[in-house]
């Protein structure tokens, strides 16, 4: 779940006997997820989807349990269900860059990309969906840090999905541990370079690289140094 979304799940209620029309009884384990208090099934039916509400605090992980009434339960197989839900914290717009793709580009093929901030920390932003502002493909966002100048000072580490349709085909893999040379974030004033390895499937290529300018939003701080 997170602080931009609804606060809302579905969970899904499976009988084995589905030949006549039945309503059975939910319970939840916890004041703080709202579920509805019954289920109804049609003749016929064995499925049904259920739509759950929540009021966690931002950053708050919780294991919830929903229950059929245990007079039923050997209709319902497991008469018990557990979900693990995570309320992240938001990610605020704070700005906007000029994103320039080296990977797939030899000429920097281009687009503006909006940037957004962590807000449970102040130094790590994330570039929305920057592929699918220069291609018209891709969904995923990449995540980057900055030091207390605003200086680059790393991407997220690990594989990074920058398309989740798979259209693209490679994900972007960041590992300054075992492949420094090849995985590097670096700024000169406001234009930041970044480089890193793509990954297919389990092998690794050399090649990924994109600059980004920022035009409005920029933490450089005046009096830092920039690399």
């Amino acid at each position: 779940l997170y602080e931009e979304d609804t606060q809302s799940f579905q969970f899904y209620v499976v009988r084995q006997d589905s030949t006549a029309a039945e309503t059975v009884n939910l319970s939840c384990s916890i004041d703080s997820i709202n579920i509805p208090s019954s289920v109804t099934f049609a003749a016929g039916e064995d499925t049904v989807e259920v739509t759950a509400t929540a009021s966690i605090s931002a950053g708050e992980t919780v294991v919830v349990y929903v229950t059929v009434e245990e007079s039923k339960a050997n209709l319902y197989g497991d008469y018990k269900m557990d979900f693990t839900l995570f309320r992240d914290f938001k990610w605020n717009e704070v700005g906007r860059v000029a994103f320039y793709d080296y990977t797939f580009s030899e000429n920097g093929a281009a687009a503006y990309v909006t940037v957004q901030q962590y807000e449970a920390d102040s130094l790590k932003y994330r570039l929305v969906n920057p592929y699918q502002n220069v291609y018209g493909v891709g969904t995923g966002n990449i995540v980057f840090y900055v030091d207390k100048n605003g200086n680059a000072d790393g991407l997220e580490e690990g594989t990074t999905v920058l398309d989740a349709s798979g259209t693209i085909g490679y994900d972007m893999y960041y590992n300054t541990t075992n492949y420094s040379s090849y995985c590097t974030f670096t700024n000169s004033n406001n234009v930041y370079t970044a480089t890193f390895l793509l990954r297919y499937g389990t092998s690794l290529y050399t090649g990924g690289a994109f600059v980004f300018q920022w035009l409005e939003g920029c933490p450089l701080k005046e009096t830092s140094e920039t690399e």
